[in-house]
């Protein structure tokens, strides 16, 4: 009788284990790729910004800076975005 709760009991930690192991590594996972989608858009927006300031009449450079400033308001923090 000792060893079925013993068993049971060391079976329910590996399960414990087990399932925070998984959701820590997809939280950190997602971090991650939000991280990498924030890099991408904020380098965008800085190559459209430089095309901008190179020919601000060019018409496609605007409508760049235009989308990716939008981009910037979706997925910055509220400091950059308010400075």
């Amino acid at each position: 009788m000792d060893n079925i709760i013993f068993a049971t009991i060391g079976l329910l930690a590996s399960v414990v284990t087990a399932s925070m192991s998984y959701y820590f590594t997809k939280k950190h996972e997602l971090k991650m790729e939000e991280r990498r989608l924030k890099e991408e858009y904020f380098k965008k927006f800085l190559k459209a910004l430089s095309d901008v300031a190179i020919d601000n009449k060019n018409e496609k450079a605007l409508n760049r800076l235009s989308e990716g400033f939008n981009y910037l308001l979706l997925i910055a923090d509220a400091e950059v975005v308010g400075k």
